[in-house]
């Protein structure tokens, strides 16, 4: 716990010093292009609300995939830069509840997603970009499978359909072959 607040503290002050130390007019610039949120943040911003979730999770093994249902309330936070969901559900007859943090990095100009809910102890980071062919977000990123203690690799798909749906899917990746694992429908409630 102090090697992460240690980790924190050194970090913000190395982004308060840069900050404050941006002599030039270019470098203020370029500190304040990164703070002010843009038109991905109002992306995000149009997902705040409630959501009622449709979550369907596929086993190679099983004929059909295991279907259970939820809600979302995602709001904007910190001025507009991150949008943060609380999901809440019942899965295999466990109360489950997840917190994400959605946001989009200025500077790196991609898209960054963090999860991590009661079903586990970790924490899942993917990172990515709005592909411009299918208008489909795709987020890369990892997640550690607690039967082999490996890291997988993971996809997730968003597809907006509208303003009051959204179509997510997510993949893993198993002997290098991409694999559905969960499907998950948000409809906005009403």
């Amino acid at each position: 716990m102090f090697k992460s607040l240690y980790k924190f503290t050194l970090l913000f002050t190395v982004l308060l010093y840069s900050f404050v130390n941006a002599q030039d007019d270019a470098s203020m610039k370029a500190f304040m292009e990164y703070m002010t949120p843009g038109k991905a943040h109002q992306q995000l911003a149009a997902m705040a609300g409630n959501w009622d979730v449709t979550v369907k999770m596929y086993d190679p093994n099983a004929p059909e995939p295991m279907v259970s249902t939820g809600t979302a309330i995602m709001e904007m936070i910190m001025g507009g830069r991150y949008l943060q969901s609380k999901f809440t559900s019942t899965i295999m007859g466990m109360p489950m509840e997840g917190l994400g943090l959605d946001a989009y990095d200025n500077a790196l100009g991609e898209y960054i997603s963090i999860w991590f809910d009661n079903m586990g102890t970790g924490i899942m980071v993917s990172k990515g970009k709005i592909n411009p062919e299918n208008k489909q977000l795709e987020l890369y990123g990892s997640m550690v499978d607690p039967v082999t203690k490996m890291e997988k690799k993971t996809l997730m798909v968003s597809e907006p359909v509208d303003a009051d749906k959204i179509l997510q899917k997510m993949y893993t990746f198993e002997g290098g072959k991409k694999v559905l694992a969960m499907e998950f429908e948000y409809v906005r409630s009403k």
